[in-house]
């Protein structure tokens, strides 16, 4: 089931270590050494938190630059790590804005600060 919500999606485009096994046929820590290597230069993995988030079919739509870690949503939100990972797990990740990959969390770069009380999901908007 995919729709236009899906296509423009980066974390439909990514994937971390264990997918990309699977996909390349090769051991996790030859895709590792691949990502610190190689495929970090070319644009192709990144590292967020201890998790490396490949995009090695070069989406034209360059789903690695439209991602960030809890820690790069600290400083853009000002909330703190638990709140966040709380807001992932609760929320986010049901509307597909975060996504957990080994350990980390992997969120849209581009939503707004679900903290907020004018976030339209916001149950504290609602109250009176």
């Amino acid at each position: 089931m995919t729709n236009d919500k899906n296509i423009l999606n980066p974390l439909e485009h990514i994937m971390d270590v264990e997918e990309a096994t699977k996909v390349l046929g090769l051991q996790p820590s030859t895709v590792k050494d691949l990502c610190r290597l190689k495929y970090e230069k070319e644009g192709k993995a990144i590292k967020k938190g201890n998790t490396w988030i490949l995009d090695i079919y070069q989406n034209p739509m360059e789903p690695l630059k439209q991602i960030m870690d809890v820690g790069e949503a600290v400083e853009l939100w000002g909330l703190r790590p638990s709140t966040i990972k709380d807001y992932c797990r609760t929320k986010l990740e049901k509307e597909g804005k975060a996504i957990k990959k080994g350990k980390t969390w992997i969120l849209v770069k581009n939503q707004p600060n679900p903290g907020k009380p004018d976030h339209p999901k916001n149950w504290r908007a609602k109250k009176e």
